[in-house]
Order: C-alpha cells, then sequence, then structure tokens
C-alpha cells in the first residue's frame, strides 16, 4: 500500500532512498573507524623499528542476497506472502598487540514481503518490510599462557523505523573466558539483552572444546558443535544452540578453497517489532525450515564468491510477548525456494 499523494513508482523510490541512506550511514561510520585504525597502524609501524612489532589490522564487507523464485502451495497454508531478504555486513578488527584485538562490526538487514498481510482474530497488519540495524564493537585479551577473555557490547534495533522508538532498542553485552588445557580448553560466559519490553533473561555459556586432532573437533556443551573431517576434502557439522537452533552442514572441497555444500537449518524464529503496535510486549515471529545447497569459490585473494539455493518449509508467522506465548491465530505461509547469492570482500 502506498500514501496519498505518491504513484506506486514514486513510493517505491522514496523506500529505496531511505534505505540507501541508512547503509551509506553505516559504511562511511566503518570506513572512517578503519582509517582511524589505518593511521595508528602506520603510526605503530614506525616505531616498530624501535623493538616493538608492527599492528595488524583489516576491513571486510559482506553483501548477501535472497529472493523467492518458486511458490509451492501447501494443504494448510493461509497466507500467500513471498519474502526476499538483503543482508550488508560491515567489519574491522584491530590487533595492537598479540596479546589485544578490538573488533567493530555493523550490519543492515531487510526484510521484504510483497503484500501486506493481517492476522485475523487480533487484527494486526504486519508491513511489507522490515530494517534492521545492528553495531557490535568487541575486545578480546590473550595471556602468554594462552587464556582468554572476550568482551563485547551491542545495540541493535529491528522495526520498519529502526532506532526512532526507545521501546524498540535492544542493548547487549557478552563475555567469554577461555581457559587451556592442552589441545583442549573450558569456556564460560554469559549473553545479556536489555530492551525496555523484554524479560531480559541472561543466557549462559558453559562448554568444554574437545580437540583430539586435526580431524576432530567438538565443542561440548551450551552451545554445541560437532566436526568431524573423514577425509581432506570432506567436512561434516553439526551444532546446537538453545533454545530451537539446529544445524546440519556437509562440505566438499573440489580444488584450493572452492567447495560445495549441502545442509538443514532451524533457527530460532527470527522476530520483528511493529513501530505503532498498541501492545508495547508483541512482537511479530517467523519460525521457518530450509535445506541449502550451493558452493563458494574465491574470485581472487580478497573477493570470495558464493551461490546457492534454499527450500524453506514449516513456516509460520504468529504474534506474541515471546515465542512461547504466541496468539492463536498462527498464518502458516508456503514454501519456498529461494535463490542466495553472497559477495564478500575483505583486505
Amino acid at each position: 500500500m502506498c500514501p496519498r499523494g505518491y504513484t506506486y513508482h514514486e513510493y517505491l523510490l522514496k523506500k529505496e532512498d531511505k534505505i540507501l541512506k541508512i547503509y551509506k550511514i553505516i559504511v562511511l561510520s566503518t570506513l572512517l573507524i578503519a582509517s582511524v585504525l589505518e593511521a595508528k597502524t602506520i603510526s605503530s609501524i614506525k616505531r616498530s623499528s624501535h623493538g616493538q612489532h608492527s599492528k595488524r589490522w583489516k576491513i571486510s564487507t559482506d553483501y548477501r542476497y535472497e529472493g523467492m523464485q518458486y511458490n509451492k502451495s501447501t494443504a494448510n497454508s493461509q497466507g500467500n506472502m513471498n519474502t526476499t531478504e538483503q543482508k550488508l555486513k560491515i567489519g574491522t578488527s584491530f590487533s595492537p598487540s598479540k596479546e589485544h584485538q578490538w573488533s567493530f562490526h555493523s550490519s543492515a538487514n531487510l526484510s521484504q514481503f510483497n503484500k501486506e498481510i493481517e492476522l485475523e482474530k487480533s487484527n494486526t497488519k504486519i508491513p511489507t518490510e522490515f530494517l534492521g540495524i545492528h553495531f557490535k564493537a568487541g575486545h578480546r585479551h590473550t595471556s602468554t599462557s594462552g587464556k582468554s577473555l572476550s568482551t563485547g557490547v551491542s545495540v541493535s534495533s529491528v522495526t520498519e523505523k529502526p532506532f526512532q522508538n526507545n521501546d524498540d532498542i535492544i542493548y547487549g553485552i557478552s563475555t567469554k573466558y577461555k581457559v587451556p588445557r592442552g589441545k583442549n580448553a573450558w569456556i564460560f560466559g554469559i549473553n545479556y539483552s536489555y530492551s525496555k519490553n523484554s524479560s531480559n533473561i541472561p543466557f549462559p555459556i558453559a562448554s568444554y572444546s574437545y580437540n583430539p586432532n586435526s580431524k576432530f573437533q567438538a565443542l561440548i556443551g551450551i552451545p554445541m558443535t560437532i566436526t568431524y573431517s573423514p577425509t581432506d576434502k570432506l567436512k561434516l557439522s553439526a551444532m546446537y544452540a538453545p533454545a530451537r537452533t539446529v544445524m546440519t552442514k556437509a562440505s566438499y572441497s573440489i580444488y584450493d578453497k572452492t567447495q560445495l555444500y549441502a545442509g538443514f537449518v532451524w533457527k530460532n524464529p527470527r522476530s520483528y517489532k511493529i513501530a505503532d503496535r498498541e501492545d508495547k510486549e508483541s512482537s511479530i515471529f517467523l519460525d521457518e525450515k530450509r535445506y541449502f545447497i550451493g558452493g563458494k569459490t574465491p574470485l581472487s585473494d580478497n573477493i570470495n564468491l558464493d551461490l546457492g539455493t534454499s527450500y524453506l518449509f514449516d513456516r509460520t508467522v504468529f504474534e506474541g510477548k515471546k515465542y512461547s506465548k504466541r496468539s492463536s491465530d498462527d498464518l502458516n505461509l508456503k514454501n519456498e525456494i529461494r535463490l542466495l547469492a553472497s559477495l564478500s570482500i575483505s583486505f
């Protein structure tokens, strides 16, 4: 739906211009940080001749697109809604010494729906797009004995109008402590997110990193991951994280750094806030599972291309204060086949 006084084409251009401005802010802010770090790096390299080691820094960008290619009706599907995802990530890291590493990341995630739909019982209208803006800064200190302490802070907002309402801003803090035991290590930590209208419960991290050899690695605890390489070219991995994140993946190297991959993923539902909602604690959730297949290859030393496709199924949209407290008017969406394209640049 477009506002009065605008043609549909003018409305699309206005929205694209707004999104482009936000993207530019993220890009320019990250490049500004990188330029400051670069200046410090050059200065430190000049001092390295006096016995100090040189500084190291890098910057990376990643653009990801997922677009609907094919719809397949299911017996109980009610929502004839197609979705498109676009994500831009920019990050930079800086190591002033072997013991310290600083990192800064920003991202913009645009979720678009082909039409506005309404949940029947609550009369909630779901907008045609949501924009998520995320910023994160982190620091890691590694001692000479191998112990490391990582801390991070973040701020994000996922609505049609990011950061325009204090109720929709999410603040996060995390810490992780790693204690090595030979090739293995204990890892403890905590993640905490705060927003004005959420339960704000801390999430603990407690895992044991088990690395008996180069072919098998396991992170046992919360979260849990297992990686096994039966051959030099084949790699199998599985991951679980509370409460509903499961992923399995198999990748096979054809030559050099070019590889094919396939797998299954079911993540914790994505949540969105409607800016003008009546119930401030309410969110829109999108729950879905997917099979995926694709391949990635380096185009140069600094550029990597990833192409693939996904089959999305068991898709549900619902409203609620949290996943376990949903409304009774769940909306089942059609299964989708999506095309995936990702371009990563680092230097």
